[in-house]
């Protein structure tokens, strides 16, 4: 008898809700202002990220959930440093997403620096791991996600409104963007998208998300732009010359 299933490990693109405050009208007034304009917003999964309050474990995630279901909004997780927070989650038939702490990047950092030399050594003799340009030369439909894993993408036709192309690498699109790109997924934060003609809906580098609620000015609007990470703020900036 074959097997009823099999067991794969899979990438989930989710939108991260960094909460800042726990007053509830605050909350639901910022999202109201971020996602009313967004028609796909009910089918896009959402993270809370709680790390940055104050008093995480005294919040009432449930009251806090409710303004996200009010507006159908769907939150699949939470996420936080301490991994016993996952019996308070739980609560809430939510899962739950470790984040790592400022001192388990400091660790990695320690280990990647001793092994530096080792890993160029590595690297030089096995070219084979560079994953070559993902290349799409016809529209991306509404509905549609394309995943360039381990490397760049180029398109050079539309990205409609509601479809999504995401690289771990640079987001190269020689045509409109009307839905969302994501570059550096794997938390590259030096990537950049490049945009013949911006109308986006989201942009996100390294997991930090702009959601375009308002139209850009016309310096950027529909103009070819280029788009960066500095900290935690993306800027966007004109490509043309006037």
């Amino acid at each position: 008898m074959s097997s009823a299933f099999t067991i794969k490990s899979v990438r989930v693109d989710t939108l991260s809700v960094v909460l800042k405050t726990v007053d509830i009208s605050a909350i639901r007034e910022g999202l109201e202002k971020s996602f009313s304009n967004i028609d796909d917003a009910g089918i896009m999964p959402f993270l809370l990220d709680v790390h940055s309050l104050e008093n995480p474990w005294d919040i009432d995630i449930k009251e806090i959930l409710q303004q996200f279901e009010d507006l159908h909004l769907r939150v699949i997780g939470v996420r936080h440093t301490d991994k016993d927070y996952a019996a308070k989650v739980a609560q809430c038939g939510l899962a739950f997403s470790i984040l790592p702490s400022d001192n388990d990047n400091q660790e990695t950092q320690d280990n990647l620096d001793e092994e530096d030399s080792e890993e160029v050594s590595q690297s030089d003799n096995n070219e084979s791991e560079i994953k070559p340009t993902l290349v799409i030369d016809k529209p991306v439909r509404s509905g549609q996600q394309i995943y360039a894993r381990g490397s760049d993408i180029i398109c050079t036709a539309a990205i409609n409104q509601g479809a999504e192309v995401i690289a771990d690498g640079n987001i190269h699109i020689y045509a409109p963007l009307r839905g969302r790109a994501l570059a550096g997924a794997s938390g590259n934060q030096n990537a950049r998208i490049f945009v013949y003609s911006m109308q986006a809906q989201l942009v996100s580098i390294a997991g930090i998300y702009r959601i375009f609620d308002k139209q850009l000015p016309p310096s950027l609007y529909r103009n070819a732009v280029c788009v960066s990470l500095d900290g935690e703020k993306l800027n966007i900036t004109a490509l043309n010359s006037n």
